[in-house]
């Protein structure tokens, strides 16, 4: 679903902000979740499952920083932010590395690796490094972990 396309302006658009004001302000974090993951879903089905697994390995790293004195914290900062580093380095360079090794070292038309294309996902590099700068900000004592994951 696009921003300028006609199931958002005239569907999706107006339930979210007739359901967003009517509703109690204690539900609107899970009001805006909900419709954010079905806005996500509606474009790339496939990546929601990874963005709320990885979403909810944050989460737990970030309150797992916290419990934690120095070494111990750094590590668990480093596994936060390697998971974000190894899922943007996947989808979005998989395919460039793959092509050129293949170039590079095939001498005919059948490549040396047979290799699927992989699509990237909406959003992902924004993504990723939103997650990565919550994960340093926790790590640094700038920011305090979110006690829900809603929030």
């Amino acid at each position: 679903m696009v921003f300028s396309s006609l199931v958002f302006l005239t569907y999706f658009l107006p339930i979210f902000l007739i359901t967003y004001h009517l509703i109690d302000k204690s539900f609107k974090n899970y009001i805006i979740l909900i419709a954010s993951v079905i806005f996500y879903a509606w474009g790339a089905p496939n990546f929601v499952y990874i963005a709320i697994g990885s979403i909810l390995l944050d989460f737990v790293v970030a309150k797992s920083i916290v419990k934690f004195e120095n070494k111990r914290r750094w590590w668990i900062a480093a596994v936060g932010v390697t998971q974000n580093l190894i899922l943007l380095l996947y989808f979005k360079y998989s395919n460039f590395f793959i092509e050129n090794i293949n170039l590079l070292f095939s001498e005919s038309e059948n490549p040396i690796i047979s290799w699927e294309k992989i699509v990237l996902p909406i959003g992902l590099s924004f993504f990723a490094f939103q997650k990565i700068s919550y994960i340093v900000d926790i790590y640094r004592n700038e920011a305090k972990p979110l006690k829900k994951v809603s929030d």
